[in-house]
């Protein structure tokens, strides 16, 4: 099986990306919701800051087709999502993700943020480089080591829904 860059068109965002984006950000908002407060807060943080993580690579990726089959005469084949650069898959780190993205979309969040509850005492770019570990740190509860977050539990769900609202707002781009 071969891989190449699709001769269709790309999309920003990619519509596959958000939809996976969108469920992490819903697991987040259904445990704040129905979950004890004490219970669940590193699964809480965990599904945010991971929708997080997807709807900034949904705005930096483009289109692969995974050749299946290809006999000369027929062909059968599937498209995935790559990110645009190589060492994009390895990282969790939001403030990086967000500095990979294409400067007008950094623009456009920016300001699409400045209209949230979230942005009076901070700016997008700090309160990303704030949670920019959290999906790390917050996996694998036996590989904490007392570090908690101090922050109110709501904010990263607050994030994600801020990301989540201002991607469904964007117009579609094909590539």
């Amino acid at each position: 099986m071969s891989d190449r860059k699709a001769e269709r068109s790309s999309e920003t965002p990619d519509a596959c990306v958000v939809d996976t984006a969108n469920q992490f950000c819903a697991t987040a908002e259904l445990l704040l919701k129905n979950v004890p407060y004490i219970a669940a807060p590193s699964a809480l943080r965990c599904n945010a800051a991971f929708a997080i993580e997807l709807f900034l690579k949904s705005l930096n990726s483009h289109w692969v087709e995974h050749v299946i089959f290809d006999d000369g005469e027929s062909s059968e084949f599937e498209i995935s999502t790559r990110p645009n650069k190589s060492s994009f898959n390895a990282q969790h780190d939001l403030r990086k993700l967000f500095d990979a993205i294409p400067a007008d979309i950094q623009s456009q969040l920016t300001k699409a943020f400045h209209h949230t509850a979230l942005a009076k005492d901070t700016d997008l770019r700090s309160i990303l480089c704030e949670y920019s570990d959290t999906f790390v740190k917050e996996r694998y509860p036996f590989e904490r080591r007392g570090e908690t977050c101090s922050k109110p539990i709501r904010e990263i769900v607050q994030l994600a829904k801020f990301f989540r609202d201002a991607i469904a707002n964007f117009e579609v781009v094909r590539r």
